[in-house]
């Protein structure tokens, strides 16, 4: 039998059911975690609901590839590596856990990912000839 809610996590659901904007639901949101220890389920990287070593391999590939100017590198981890089920990161189980959120190693990756395509998008970049970029992107 599942535990009931405790009197400080129904107030805190119905005060983010009235928040008047997103960032005063965030921050309840995040309350909410903590209060049902989703917070530190976010920080463990490790699940059985994804690959975690394969997710954090991929990060720092690519967050070198990116500090040491390897465009072309960068590119082709790209162009390998975009799809929604990565390593199983699009489970749907991630992101029913918390509130605010999910693995913290999930959305770093993400973040990754978002940092490096707008690294390579500027049309007078110089790092990759732009007919490439066009056809990657």
């Amino acid at each position: 039998m599942a535990a009931r809610p405790s009197r400080n996590l129904k107030n805190l659901e119905l005060q983010m059911s009235q928040a008047e904007d997103y960032d005063d639901w965030l921050d309840l949101a995040h309350a909410h975690d903590v209060e049902t220890g989703a917070d530190l389920w976010r920080q463990r990287q490790d699940s059985n609901a994804y690959d975690s070593r394969s997710i954090s391999t991929r990060l720092a590939r690519l967050r070198r590839l990116r500090k040491k100017g390897d465009d072309k590198g960068l590119l082709f981890a790209l162009n390998e590596g975009i799809h929604g089920n990565m390593a199983g990161m699009g489970n749907p189980a991630l992101y029913r856990k918390a509130m605010n959120g999910t693995k913290h190693l999930i959305e770093d990756y993400v973040a990754e990912i978002c940092a490096a395509l707008e690294y390579l998008s500027p049309r007078r970049f110089k790092g990759i000839l732009w007919g490439e970029r066009i056809e990657f992107f």
